[in-house]
């Protein structure tokens, strides 16, 4: 895996934004879908289930993009695209929960994290980052 630049990891990285996952689905027609997500170890993650995860359950190549405010200073868009694996080890999905929704929901987590656990059908996806381009 290449090492994405420094710049984009530290727009991306704990701030609170919305990755755009675009599948293709069986039959070829693009789809987007907003997703909160985490930056670990040079992995996108994020929770998926119905047709999102069924897609990408089919066809693992996913493309993102990460639109970022800097400074007031207009979009940044980071691209992203990668090969996902859907893990439903319930370990790993209770770890990634931890870092993923704190980022998007009050201290509260802490204490009330039963409230925002990932729906029963939903599965924890991880896309091997291939940060293709900062574009301001």
């Amino acid at each position: 895996m290449a090492t994405p630049p420094d710049r984009a990891v530290d727009l991306i990285e704990g701030r609170p934004l919305v990755a755009y996952v675009a599948v293709a689905t069986p039959d070829g027609e693009p789809s987007v879908r907003p997703r909160w997500y985490a930056y670990h170890r040079g992995n996108v993650e994020f929770f998926a289930g119905g047709r999102l995860l069924e897609t990408i359950r089919e066809n693992a190549r996913v493309a993102m993009t990460i639109p970022v405010d800097v400074e007031g200073y207009g979009d940044w868009h980071i691209s992203v695209r990668g090969e996902a694996t859907v893990v439903e080890d319930p370990d790993l999905i209770e770890a990634a929960a931890a870092r993923l929704y704190p980022t998007y929901v009050d201290d509260a987590w802490s204490v009330e994290r039963e409230a925002f656990p990932p729906a029963n059908d939903d599965a924890l996806v991880v896309v091997d980052a291939r940060i293709r381009g900062v574009a301001a």
